[in-house]
């Protein structure tokens, strides 16, 4: 029985951790996309562009630059509150929602698409 103070269970040992490294790595944000979101927490959204954009063209609907990508707008709307950006940066979260739907089903697809929606609505 746990009760509210337990801590939540552990892998008895180190190699209980997923069979593939493809599943450890399905849901983290790739090198080059921790390096935009630095980018982004510095405020400096046109390197993180430049950063994202290679990844953005091979993988479109990779979910770890579409985040950053979108966390790129948000930031620059937020900062201007540019009007007339508005409705380009509007369409492009529609552009990567779509995207994010024909992306296969993981945790971080699904945590890009409800914070894509968040900072849309």
């Amino acid at each position: 029985m746990l009760s509210a103070f337990a801590s939540p269970p552990q892998p008895a040992s180190p190699t209980a951790q997923p069979a593939t490294a493809a599943a450890a790595t399905a849901d983290q944000l790739t090198a080059n996309s921790r390096r935009a979101y630095a980018e982004v927490l510095k405020l400096r959204l046109g390197p993180a562009r430049d950063l994202l954009r290679p990844e953005l063209a091979t993988t479109p609907t990779a979910p770890a630059p579409l985040l950053v990508a979108n966390c790129a707008d948000f930031a620059e709307l937020i900062i201007t509150q540019d009007a007339a950006r508005y409705e380009a940066l509007t369409g492009a979260q529609e552009a990567r929602l779509t995207a994010l739907d024909r992306a296969p089903a993981s945790a971080l697809r699904d945590y890009a698409r409800a914070e894509i929606t968040l900072q849309r609505d």
